[in-house]
């Protein structure tokens, strides 16, 4: 156990090897504690035999993650960038509208129901009042209710079938998305 609480170290595993981490670690601070959200990605009992603390906090980073999420479907839609692009060469569109679809009230599709799902849709009904849709085989009907207003759908094809934007939040995500899918939204 670290001495000292406020010695708790949160790294990312920087495309490192587990054993390189730690002895970076070690040599610059015996007494540590490695906190994450996830820990499926670490060799858990390299750093336990190391005597490194492991802490499992699932949504310590849900909020900063579904920013990332919002923040690009905004640009996307409001083609940000192309304007951006236009007014530095000189063009004065008339309008932004021009360009770019109202975000506003669009159906976002979100594949998963964890805290990070969460949270991405609390900020797409906070920030431009998205109706929810959201595909979760694994987890509870009633996840959620009474704190996000949502719709569950029973099928990867209806929720994208049924989506403007749809954002995943799934661990396992290879093959999930393939062109057939693609082609239904």
């Amino acid at each position: 156990m670290p001495s000292d609480p406020a010695s708790t170290l949160t790294t990312p595993s920087l495309g490192k090897s587990d054993d390189h981490c730690i002895a970076i670690i070690n040599d610059v601070h015996p007494d540590c504690a490695l906190s994450g959200a996830r820990c499926d990605s670490i060799d858990v009992n390299a750093w336990r035999e190391r005597g490194v603390w492991l802490t499992h906090i699932p949504s310590l980073n849900a909020e900063a993650v579904a920013e990332c999420a919002l923040t690009p479907t905004l640009a996307v839609l409001r083609q940000t960038v192309e304007l951006d692009r236009r007014m530095r060469r000189g063009e004065r569109p008339t309008s932004a509208a021009n360009l770019s679809s109202l975000p506003f009230r669009r159906t976002v599709g979100l594949i998963g129901a964890g805290n990070i799902a969460k949270e991405t849709a609390l900020k797409f009904i906070g920030a431009i009042k998205c109706k929810i849709l959201v595909y979760s085989p694994t987890s509870r009907p009633d996840l959620w209710k009474g704190e996000v207003e949502h719709e569950r759908v029973h099928s990867l094809e209806e929720l994208l079938q049924r989506s403007d934007v749809v954002s995943l939040h799934w661990p396992e995500t290879r093959d999930l998305i393939t062109a057939k899918e693609l082609g239904l939204i």
